[in-house]
Order: C-alpha cells, then sequence, then structure tokens
C-alpha cells in the first residue's frame, strides 16, 4: 500500500465519521440526502463481495466492514430512527436514483474488465460510486444552505478521490501491469462532480477573501435560480462566454478563453498517452515484445523516433476536441441533468 491510497482510505473514513457524528451530535440529518447514503450502502455491499472468497489482509477486512457497517447505520438513522428521521428533507430530496442504479449496472454489462459474477459487481459498483454524490448536490444547491458538518462531509469524500487518483498514477507508474483503468476514469469523473461542489462552497464561505477574489468574483445570477457565476479573477476568464455578443464586446477574453482551452486540451492529451499505456515508450515496447521494427532505425533509436510523432498527433488531437469544445460554447450549448431525474 502507498501513501496515496493510505491517505484516501483515511479520508474516506473521516467523512463518515463527520457524518456520523453531525447525526448523532445534533440528532438531525437536515441537509443529508438519503438517497445519495442509501446509493453509498449499495457501492459498498456490492463492491466487497469478496469478503467471502478472497483475504488480503486484515487492514483490507476490517477497512471493508467499516464502511458497510457504517453506511448501513447512516440509512438506517434517517429511515427509522425516531428522531433523526423527523428532520429528513423528504420534499426536496427527490432525485430518482434509480436512474442511476440502472444506468450503472448496465454499464457495467457492456463495460467490464471480466465477464464474471464478481466483476460484473465490481465495475457496477466504480460506475455507481462516480454518480452516487448527485443527489446530494443537487440537495444542497436546492436547499441554498451548507452548513459546517455536511460542508466538511463532502469535502473529505472529494479529497479521498483526489488521494484515489494519486494512487492510481502512482500505482501506473510503479507497478508493471497495473490495469484498473475503470476505476480512473470514474474516479476522474467523480472528481469533477465534487469540484462542482467546492467551487460554489468557497464563493459562500470565503467570498471577500483576497486570494478567493483574486481566483474569482461571483454574484448571484438572476435567472438561474440561485446559481453564481463569474463575473472578475481567473475564473471569470476560463468561463465559457455566454453568447456571441459578449465574446465580440470583449476579444481579449475571448481570446484567453481560446488559449486556455486549446492548451489544457492539448496538456491532458498528452498527459492522458502517458498514463493509458500508449506513449512512445510504450508503443515501442509492445513492438520490440512483437519483434516488428521500423524500417531504417535501429531498435535503440525507435523510442527516440515515435516521441517525435505520438506526443505531438496526441497533442494536436486534444486541440482539435478542445476547438469543437470552444464552438459549442460560443453557440451556447450546454449540459443538464435530465428533467425526468429532476422532478
Amino acid at each position: 500500500m502507498n501513501i496515496f491510497r493510505f491517505a484516501g482510505d483515511m479520508t474516506h473514513l473521516i467523512s463518515i465519521l463527520v457524518l456520523l457524528l453531525k447525526i448523532y451530535a445534533t440528532k438531525s440529518c437536515s441537509g443529508v440526502s438519503l438517497k445519495t447514503q442509501e446509493l453509498y450502502a449499495l457501492v459498498f455491499l456490492t463492491r466487497y463481495l469478496d469478503l467471502f472468497t478472497d483475504f488480503i489482509s486484515v487492514y483490507n477486512t476490517v477497512m471493508k466492514l467499516v464502511f458497510i457497517a457504517s453506511s448501513l447505520a447512516i440509512v438506517w438513522c434517517m429511515r427509522m430512527h425516531r428522531v433523526v428521521r423527523r428532520s429528513y428533507d423528504k420534499d426536496l430530496d427527490t432525485f430518482r436514483h434509480y436512474f442511476l442504479i440502472l444506468a450503472s449496472f448496465i454499464l457495467a454489462l457492456l463495460v467490464h474488465e471480466k465477464f464474471t459474477f464478481q466483476e460484473i459487481f465490481w465495475a457496477f459498483s466504480i460506475y455507481l460510486e462516480a454518480l452516487a454524490i448527485l443527489p446530494q448536490l443537487v440537495l444542497l444547491q436546492r436547499s441554498g444552505n451548507v452548513d459546517n458538518l455536511t460542508g466538511q462531509y463532502v469535502f473529505f469524500l472529494g479529497a479521498y478521490r483526489a488521494f484515489y487518483i494519486l494512487n492510481w498514477v502512482y500505482r501506473y507508474f510503479t507497478e508493471q501491469h497495473f490495469s484498473r483503468w475503470i476505476a480512473c476514469v470514474s474516479g476522474i469523473a467523480q472528481t469533477a462532480l465534487y469540484a462542482d461542489f467546492f467551487y460554489y462552497y468557497f464563493i459562500r464561505k470565503y467570498s471577500g477573501n483576497f486570494f478567493v477574489n483574486l481566483l474569482g468574483k461571483w454574484k448571484e445570477s438572476e435567472y438561474s435560480g440561485g446559481q453564481f457565476i463569474p463575473v472578475g479573477g481567473l475564473a471569470y476568464y476560463v468561463t465559457a462566454p455566454a453568447s456571441l455578443a459578449d465574446m465580440a464586446a470583449n476579444l481579449f477574453y475571448a481570446l484567453f478563453y481560446l488559449v486556455f482551452m486549446l492548451s489544457a486540451c492539448a496538456l491532458f492529451s498528452k498527459t492522458w498517452i502517458e498514463v493509458s499505456g500508449s506513449s512512445a515508450r510504450d508503443v515501442a515496447k509492445q513492438l520490440k515484445e512483437q519483434q516488428m521494427v521500423m524500417p531504417g532505425h535501429r531498435d535503440s533509436n525507435l523510442q527516440k523516433e515515435l516521441n517525435r510523432y505520438i506526443p505531438t498527433a496526441a497533442a494536436f488531437s486534444g486541440m482539435r476536441i478542445g476547438a469543437l469544445t470552444v464552438l459549442a460554447d460560443f453557440m451556447g450549448a450546454t449540459v443538464q441533468i435530465p428533467e425526468y431525474c429532476l422532478p
């Protein structure tokens, strides 16, 4: 076990302890989504089916039992505890979470590492965990009030995913056959969802802080139901212009956004080929193992020659995707949660 995985496990455990502290100390679950907690309970129950078949270590077994027991305890308190259940925001927590369960299960049947009972449910738990925070985020956005303990709970959950991404990167470079790409992609998507929460949490809590203002200044939109929009700072310049008129009125803003998107997409593409096994080093190794050669080049120079083309091609591919994204933003394309999930 590396330090990043241990830190991820600890922050995950802290997030659960913070939530249990909130419930037992205040005898209230206000601001907490029961739908999210039920999804997490299902995640742990389906992911840790190997408790009955495999033993890795005492630490591993104990952590699995703790996560299962704590998630079930939270669900029990919110549903059955005679005092706690009265504070549950049932009218606000209306996200149809069974759509997430269905979508995750179908995806697990289609995209998995091995078609076995245990691996299918492992993939299902990974996909479901990436989406399980959605009901909680929607509840917080609807209530418009994030108390300290609830905010810290979501913060530590986000930190847990961030540490696990570092864990996967570390394992990729240190382990010879690391191939948990399903967990990597799902973890990145889940961290992006947490980033949305951090965005609103910090601007509400630290709106007058100098460093927060340096990153961006926000005001509440008149047309988006309490949503904050950037009006200054770095966040303003990396946010897509609202319309072609805004772009024409501030050409520097539009140019900065264009350069930022193209550069970010190019950098991400170059990073992706490194972590996905498609770098010049990996391709040269595969060619050597298959006893294939590049005419006119020695085996010792193969990686150097491939390095002239693969990173450049990846960067240009990323820039093309970035250009399409910018074009869609300039034309007003938006992404929304389907209305049938939000009654």
